[in-house]
């Protein structure tokens, strides 16, 4: 019976989606809702920044209608699963997907959304949902509530913000969140977390019909779709919700610190990623809360592959440090050790790619940036928050 819920959620998650982003497509252009190309982006034909209105009404609706017909058929199965703890972080992250909605029709400073990313992230640790073992890492297990709900709070904060930011080429946002969602439904199913494995799977749903249209969906007609900041900042407080749930879990069949260990592991490239991106604005005196072309897809683009090569580079660069760490883990690696190499692995990586820019290709991203510097500063009195 639990098979075929999760089969129905993914099936109406997909359906939903499927049938809004062309209707949301149509409603964009029409309203002129709308991103037309220019020397400072990377796409070249007219696109909506809309298509993340479709993502959390469909996995809200898919998993509602789930709980709520197996409830009637079979009372057992779902007794007890929808919890006040749930309920909350729902409504957590309803407040950014509408935070993320009005940004993208009409605009919002990054000191309000980060006010509003602080509070739904409050919220959060107000239903009892915060770091409270750490499984052995450094040493440390069990964690005092006025350590691990401000690091909770910078947790989600850093997760929304990482998700946000690596939304930079066609399907690499959604691509990494399917990849981490995946491995969130799978390990909520070992824990018998059926609510948050039906989210989860029908979070998969939902992307996997975005993903198609992001991709591939409109090209003929010279049209693009993106998610936006409604799709990014929802997607990113659900993954760091997965994440904070998955690490309260202490019996995790795969061995010792796994929870933690895979709960960090799918998101290595996103938060990495912005990482080391504000490191490298800091380090040359730059606002690191401004938008440049310095993040990893900017970069495989610059040494002169397309965005279709350079996605399918960073999914499998995910897919390699889940595989890695699992097989550390599994071979009894020490969780320090395998974090480490991790580091090692990604800067060496980033070094290479780096050195493979040619030098005209840097300086064609260093004159975009100062260009989209200036168009940043010249919009800033159109804003209205």
């Amino acid at each position: 019976m639990e098979s075929l819920m999760y089969f129905v959620v993914f099936l109406i998650a997909f359906a939903m989606t499927t049938y809004m982003v062309p209707r949301i497509l149509l409603l964009s252009m029409r309203k002129r809702l709308i991103d037309r190309p220019n020397e400072r982006k990377i796409h070249t034909v007219t696109s909506s920044r809309l298509g993340g209105v479709s993502f959390y009404p469909s996995i809200l609706v898919a998993v509602c209608v789930t709980v709520s017909v197996n409830g009637i058929i079979d009372c057992h199965i779902m007794t007890g699963s929808v919890s006040v703890q749930f309920l909350i972080a729902s409504a957590a992250c309803l407040i950014m997907y509408l935070v993320g909605l009005f940004d993208d029709i009409m605009g919002m400073r990054y000191r309000k959304k980060f006010v509003f990313q602080i509070l739904s992230s409050l919220i959060v640790v107000s239903s009892g949902l915060w770091i409270d073992d750490f499984h052995g890492f450094l040493g440390i297990n069990a964690v005092a509530w006025w350590v691990g709900v401000p690091l909770t709070v910078l947790l989600l904060v850093y997760v929304m913000n990482a998700i946000n930011l690596i939304d930079g080429i066609d399907g690499l946002c959604s691509g990494l969140s399917i990849v981490a969602m995946v491995v969130f439904g799978a390990c909520f199913i070992l824990l018998s977390d059926v609510t948050q494995a039906l989210m989860a799977i029908a979070t998969v749903g939902t992307l996997l019909a975005f993903f198609r249209y992001n991709v591939h969906g409109f090209a003929h007609r010279s049209l693009k779709i993106f998610m936006g900041d409604a799709g990014s900042l929802a997607l990113g407080m659900m993954l760091g919700i997965c994440a904070i749930k998955l690490v309260q879990h202490r019996d995790l069949p795969l061995g010792e610190s796994s929870s933690l260990l895979l709960a960090y592991s799918v998101l290595i490239i996103p938060c990495f990623d912005v990482l080391r991106v504000m490191m490298h604005r800091f380090k040359i005196k730059k606002n690191m809360f401004l938008p440049d072309r310095s993040h990893i897809h900017h970069k495989l683009l610059a040494v002169g592959l397309n965005p279709r090569q350079s996605l399918l580079i960073i999914l499998a660069m995910a897919l390699f440090f889940i595989g890695i760490n699992v097989a550390m883990n599994y071979c009894e690696v020490p969780i320090e050790v395998t974090v480490l190499a991790d580091v090692v692995i990604y800067t060496l990586v980033n070094v290479l790619i780096t050195k493979k820019i040619p030098e005209g290709a840097e300086y064609k991203v260093a004159t975009m940036e100062r260009h989209y510097a200036k168009v940043s500063r010249r919009r800033k009195r159109f804003v209205l928050f």
